[in-house]
């Protein structure tokens, strides 16, 4: 009896391992939810921090340079230049203001160029002394003078061009004449101590130091006229024009005074 309840019991074990037995026990449950992840809020954004500002390079220091002393202006004088005309011809053009010396250089190119036999005049004045020799030099020479188309001729220019043996003014071209002007030198230091030095009688010093002064170029001008064979008649719209004015003279005055003896 007990070898029978043991075979039982050893039968019932084989049987409960077998695989059909575990679906016998039934459905089975669902397996219990897997619990989600919870995703985590999204991260707030970095404020960063603002750069602080940056800094401009800093520039090298420039090496202090020694200052110069201010140059003397540039002496203003003629330009002379020697040109070819047609045919080859050499002449020579006078351009800009007459200036202390400039009659010496005006020689020194006559002696450099001895084939020159026209002088061209655009100018606008200076130096009385200057321009009256200039003349003179031209009619030593026996040059011709001509103010160009295009060209003028003012103040001490109109004396230096009534140097020339054959004297010509082309058709838009200008020839002008004024008053003197006080500029020199010597002059304007006698007025100024004059001037200075005060005193009842300064006002009638100074005119009677200007009237020997105009008087005195009024006749050398007066002679110059006169070795260039030209009308003294010129002098009245020269001395009735005053020096900051210019006047230009026409055609019909330009023939009646001489001034022109060419067309």
């Amino acid at each position: 009896m007990a070898a029978r309840h043991l075979i039982a019991g050893l039968c019932l074990a084989a049987a409960l391992s077998l695989p059909g037995m575990a679906a016998a026990q039934g459905p089975k449950g669902p397996p219990p939810p897997q619990q989600e992840e919870e995703e985590a809020p999204p991260a707030a954004p970095r404020r960063q921090s603002p750069e602080p500002p940056r800094r401009p390079p800093e520039r090298l220091a420039e090496p202090q340079r020694p200052v110069q002393p201010p140059r003397p202006a540039a002496v203003r004088q003629l330009d002379l230049q020697v040109v070819r005309m047609a045919g080859d011809r050499p002449a020579l053009t006078v351009q800009g203001p007459f200036a202390p010396g400039d009659a010496d250089r005006f020689e020194q190119v006559l002696d450099t160029n001895p084939g020159i036999r026209e002088v061209l005049f655009n100018s606008p004045g200076g130096s009385v002394e200057d321009g009256l020799a200039i003349g003179r030099l031209i009619r030593a020479r026996k040059l011709a003078t001509r103010v160009p188309h295009g060209a003028e001729c003012d103040s001490i220019c109109t004396m230096a061009f009534l140097g020339g043996v054959l004297r010509r003014i082309d058709g838009n071209a200008k020839y002008c004449v004024h008053m003197f002007a006080a500029s020199d030198p010597e002059l304007f230091n006698r007025l100024t101590n004059i001037i200075r030095d005060g005193g009842p009688d300064a006002t009638r010093e100074v005119i009677e130091v200007m009237q020997g002064t105009a008087a005195r170029i009024a006749a050398s001008w007066a002679r110059y006229l006169v070795e260039m064979q030209v009308s003294l008649r010129l002098m009245t719209p020269t001395f009735r024009t005053r020096n900051r004015d210019v006047y230009c003279l026409d055609k019909d005055e330009l023939r009646d005074l001489v001034v022109v003896n060419v067309n």
